[in-house]
């Protein structure tokens, strides 16, 4: 015989079901159970019915052990006797928030407001850019909620890409009059926190010298033009025309090392 053929590469047995009809499908543990796939043993031997216990020592309340065999038969019943997890309140992107679970960091909800200072939240400002200039792909980073409405404009007003609950966002960038894609583009994004409906806009201007999509500054005043040391090439407008420096618009400011700034003027000395 040839033994190398029971040999298994890698330091855990695969996995594998079997069918148990009183609990459902269960892992042997052995490699060897009768279905390759979860979904392929419940399609047959189907799903626990639901039950739940009550934990010992901890605060999470009742929870379903997934195995059919709990101590109680509803929700209800388990809570009756077990009680509900404890409040506790966590400081998150929105403020402070009952987990559910009994283990959040606050054991009462004026403690977590006295340290979670949470300012106005602009999701606009983690939004990154990846992939090429006619193609692109914006994402929302390390922000635990979803995006209702993504829309992506050129200057012209044609609609480049629309998205909605996501976290990432596809554009494609062409414009059909000239068969080329737009080098400035305006991405707008509308989400719910728990006060209110938000949007936030950002224009990204392509930087053909770096390959790069360049997202564009902040609010700013023109007395702080003066600070940079890096060497102004030109000022364009919205519509990409080059302009002098006026109060009251929105300005890009586009530097010798590559660098786009957007300012809105709201002074002149």
């Amino acid at each position: 015989s040839v033994y190398c053929d029971s040999i298994l590469i890698g330091n855990s047995i695969p996995a594998s079901w079997d069918c148990n009809p009183a609990t459902g499908c269960y892992d042997p543990g052995t490699g060897l159970g009768q279905y390759t796939s979860l979904s392929a043993c419940q399609a047959v031997c189907g799903t626990p019915t639901p039950s739940w216990d009550c934990p010992v020592n901890t605060p999470g309340g009742c929870y379903d052990p997934g195995t059919g065999n709990g101590q109680y038969t509803s929700l209800a019943a388990c809570q009756a006797v077990c009680g509900t997890p404890t409040p506790s309140w966590d400081c998150g992107l929105f403020g402070c928030s009952d987990p559910g679970t009994g283990m959040g960091q606050y054991t009462s909800l004026s403690s977590c407001q006295a340290v979670c200072v949470v300012g106005p939240v602009v999701l606009c400002d983690s939004i990154t850019a990846s992939g090429s200039q006619f193609q692109m792909t914006l994402h929302l980073n390390n922000v635990n909620t979803f995006v209702d409405y993504w829309v992506t404009t050129a200057n012209d007003g044609t609609i480049l890409g629309e998205d909605s609950m996501s976290t990432t966002h596809n554009v494609f960038n062409y414009n059909p009059s000239t068969s080329l894609p737009y080098d400035t583009i305006n991405v707008c994004i509308t989400y719910t926190n728990p006060q209110a409906l938000n949007t936030c806009c950002e224009t990204w201007i392509w930087d053909a010298n770096l390959g790069v999509w360049a997202k564009m500054g902040s609010v700013t005043s023109i007395g702080e033009i003066n600070s940079f040391d890096k060497k102004l090439i030109k000022v364009v407008d919205v519509l990409g025309r080059e302009t002098l420096i006026n109060s009251n618009q929105t300005l890009f400011f586009i530097y010798e090392d590559g660098t786009i700034e957007k300012r809105y003027i709201i002074d002149r000395k």
